[in-house]
């Protein structure tokens, strides 16, 4: 990794650098200058990576989890610019996510704030592996003997009128609706934000909708002011 960054690095020489910021990976903790928790990138954390980046780069570097540099992006320049509140999901191999509170992150007192992934939905296990994209495909290749099988070939298959991918996928959004649900009555941000490569199919947000509505509707959870809204 460092090298392919110094690689990156020196094809830029020319310009007038002041500092390099990296999106990363991994709850990182930018006052010890540490990625903790774990990734699918295990060999950067739990060491001084931002002080080993500053001496071989010879500028200041600041690195902050992707989910939340998506999410602090669009707080502040995107879908979230005129929101007080607001959190964001990104699904794809998995859920990451990241709340927003008046265009500031809120990472919590130990940097989990905005992992949703985690989310416990069901028999113990987390959001990550019961709905993102990757794992609901996954599954449905295991059920059907398919190889070499992705998220897109799912809601292809969907979209051609298949029952079982209709319904691993409307499983998959009865439970990402749940988890919004729990956010709505716990943080209640008046925006729900929704990123990754599912959210330019344009039935998410009325599926979703749909979904929320009758949860509300079960739960006798009146007056909650949101809106769901992808990029």
């Amino acid at each position: 990794m460092k090298a392919n960054l110094y690689r990156v690095f020196t094809e830029l020489s020319d310009a007038d650098t002041k500092g390099v910021a990296i999106s990363s990976a991994g709850a990182v903790d930018t006052e010890e200058g540490v990625i903790k928790g774990f990734s699918a990138i295990p060999y950067i954390h739990h060491f001084k990576i931002i002080d080993e980046l500053e001496a071989m780069f010879g500028l200041p570097v600041t690195i902050e989890n992707d989910a939340n540099c998506a999410g602090l992006a669009e707080s502040q320049f995107g879908i979230g610019k005129d929101s007080k509140k607001s959190i964001y999901f990104i699904l794809g191999t998995g859920i990451g996510g990241a709340v927003c509170l008046d265009g500031k992150l809120y990472k919590g007192s130990s940097l989990y704030g905005g992992e949703f992934g985690f989310m416990i939905i069901k028999d113990g296990i987390t959001l990550s592996n019961l709905a993102s994209p990757v794992a609901v495909a996954k599954k449905y290749a295991k059920e059907h003997g398919l190889t070499d099988f992705t998220g897109k070939d799912l809601f292809d298959l969907a979209d051609a009128g298949n029952s079982d991918a209709k319904a691993a996928l409307s499983e998959m959004y009865d439970v990402i609706a749940i988890s919004i649900f729990n956010c709505l009555v716990s943080i209640n941000p008046d925006l729900v934000g929704i990123g990754g490569g599912i959210s330019v199919r344009e039935d998410l947000v009325p599926e979703l909708e749909k979904r929320l509505q009758k949860l509300v509707e079960k739960t006798d959870v009146h007056g909650l002011d949101y809106q769901v809204k992808t990029w």
